[in-house]
């Protein structure tokens, strides 16, 4: 007859069971945390771009200028927008439009170093970058990286160029204001880009920088 030790113990079967059944729980803890990681990406992301959705940037902004109201640091916000793009759409076809959305966004991102920094697709064409500690000459610097990015990606990937203006809003909030402040500048400085001809940066008429910054290319 065997002996039951060459079974093993009733106990020591248990005890390895027990380690089995922790094993696959450990597995499939990791596993949901893997997938609540993703879902919680995607609802912060653009599909599209991979830039932050609308949301989830005005949910950093207010984090942002709370911290640099605090403080005392400067705060620069750049909203970028594709000029004519409707037009753009029509000729190239609307895959063409979306991949100069992509392009655009990677422009974004070769464009900022920090961790801090955050790109987003604000709407539509539409775009925007955070830029905690930033002034406006270093909210122009990263703008014009940008629109020169944009330029040799078009032409590496073969996009179909396109212009963009850009307005640019960088101030060290005071008490009290709200980014719907920061934002309502920076709009304005959008505004007069593309007034003053498209293809250029301004910036907020009521900032020490104030002259447009226009691309060597404009039409």
């Amino acid at each position: 007859e065997r002996s039951p030790a060459m079974f093993g113990s009733p106990g020591a079967l248990q005890l390895a069971a027990l380690r089995q059944e922790r094993g696959r729980l450990g597995a499939a803890h990791a596993s949901l945390q893997v997938m609540n990681a993703r879902l919680a990406e995607m609802a912060t992301t653009d599909g599209l771009t991979g830039a932050r959705n609308r949301r989830a940037f005005l949910e950093s902004a207010e984090i942002a200028l709370s911290f640099a109201t605090r403080q005392g640091s400067p705060l620069s916000l750049v909203m970028v927008d594709v000029d004519h793009f409707k037009s753009y759409n029509d000729r190239h076809g609307h895959q063409a439009g979306d991949k100069l959305l992509q392009t655009i966004a990677a422009s974004m991102f070769r464009s900022i170093r920090r961790p801090s920094d955050i790109a987003a697709r604000y709407g539509g064409d539409e775009f925007a970058i955070l830029l905690p500690s930033t002034t406006a000459e270093g909210a122009i610097v990263v703008a014009e990286k940008i629109r020169t990015c944009l330029g040799a990606l078009c032409a590496e990937d073969g996009v179909a160029a396109s212009n963009i203006s850009i307005g640019i809003a960088a101030r060290v909030p005071c008490a009290g204001e709200t980014f719907g402040d920061l934002l309502a500048a920076a709009d304005s400085a959008l505004y007069r880009a593309k007034e003053n001809g498209r293809n250029c940066t301004e910036v907020a008429p009521d900032l020490p920088v104030k002259r447009a910054f226009r691309s060597s290319q404009a039409a």
